[in-house]
């Protein structure tokens, strides 16, 4: 970068020991995100007038042992390598994680998503197959984002799993439809016991006016 600009070598390298640390990389990084967010182009990418991000991950070879650098042959044959895990909303970056090659990408939706520091802020969130779990949908719905993963077979995913409130006889020709009717006492008295074991006084009997 020396060579090819009008700042000196010694100047790059005094910035770099002095000023460039993961905190301040992370606040350019949000200042540049911030800046794109306010151009008038940057709602265009809207998908049904929401924001809508998405995260998935890129696998680079590593030349040397790191902590997170794990063996992961469909990828990297006998050497090592890591996951760039990326956030992306609107063609726009904005947030990253490194992680091993032999985690499951799905682990880190939520922080991903939660501990985003910019201003974009997604109302809709999708990942591949790998990104999706039953607790994402969840954890995501809580925190007030819809999750919409992206299933590589969708059939093949629902065929033996989707559950519904009606008899599945009920829901007439959908191309998707539950193949089972959800216990709906069940899932209240689960419900209503998880709440008492969290908060024991709540269950605990109110004495009796003499």
């Amino acid at each position: 970068m020396g060579e090819i600009s009008d700042i000196s070598f010694h100047t790059l390298a005094s910035a770099s020991d002095n000023f460039i640390r993961p905190e301040t990389l992370r606040e350019a990084n949000d200042r540049i995100s911030n800046a794109i967010a306010k151009l008038p182009i940057f709602r265009h990418y809207d998908i049904g007038d929401a924001l809508h991000s998405s995260s998935d991950g890129q696998k680079f070879e590593t030349s040397i042992h790191t902590l997170n650098a794990r063996h992961s042959p469909k990828y990297f044959g006998l050497k090592k390598g890591v996951v760039s895990y990326t956030l992306v909303a609107n063609n726009v970056p904005i947030n990253a994680y490194v992680i091993g090659a032999n985690e499951h990408e799905s682990h880190y939706v939520f922080d991903i998503l939660f501990n985003n520091t910019t201003d974009i802020q997604p109302e809709i969130h999708s990942t591949d197959t790998h990104g999706a779990n039953e607790v994402n949908f969840a954890l995501l719905h809580l925190f007030g984002y819809q999750f919409a993963p992206r299933y590589k077979d969708l059939y093949d995913k629902v065929r033996t799993s989707l559950s519904g409130f009606k008899h599945p006889s009920r829901y007439g020709d959908a191309i998707i439809r539950p193949v089972r009717k959800a216990q709906k006492q069940f899932i209240i008295n689960e419900w209503i016991m998880s709440s008492a074991l969290s908060c024991p006084w709540r269950s605990k009997p109110q004495p009796r006016a003499p």
